[in-house]
C-alpha cells in the first residue's frame, strides 16, 4: 500500500539525479510519461517510439548537444532504459 501511495502522491525523482549525462530532451520525455494527470502523459505508445526515434536521429546526426563527450561515443548507452518502454 505505501508503494501505491508514494506513486500515486509523490512525483519521482529528476531523472538527472539518478543519471547525470542524460540529454534534456530525454528528461522531458521521461518526465511527460510520469506525469500524475493521465491527460498530460502520452496517449499511446507510438508517440513515445516516434519521439524516442526522434532523439536517436538528432543523436546520430549530432544534433543533440546535451550529451557529454563519453556519451557522444556511444550515443545509445543512455536510450536502452527509454526503449524498454515500448
Amino acid at each position: 500500500m505505501s508503494t501505491l501511495a508514494a506513486i500515486i502522491e509523490k512525483q519521482p525523482k529528476a531523472v538527472r539525479e539518478i543519471a547525470e549525462d542524460v540529454p534534456e530532451l530525454l528528461e522531458r520525455l521521461i518526465q511527460q510519461c510520469l506525469r500524475k494527470q493521465p491527460a498530460r502523459r502520452f496517449q499511446y505508445m507510438d508517440d513515445v517510439k516516434i519521439e524516442l526515434e526522434e532523439l536517436k536521429e538528432d543523436s546520430d546526426s549530432g544534433k543533440l548537444t546535451s550529451i557529454s563527450s563519453t556519451e557522444r561515443k556511444r550515443p545509445w548507452r543512455w536510450l536502452w532504459a527509454a526503449g524498454l518502454a515500448r
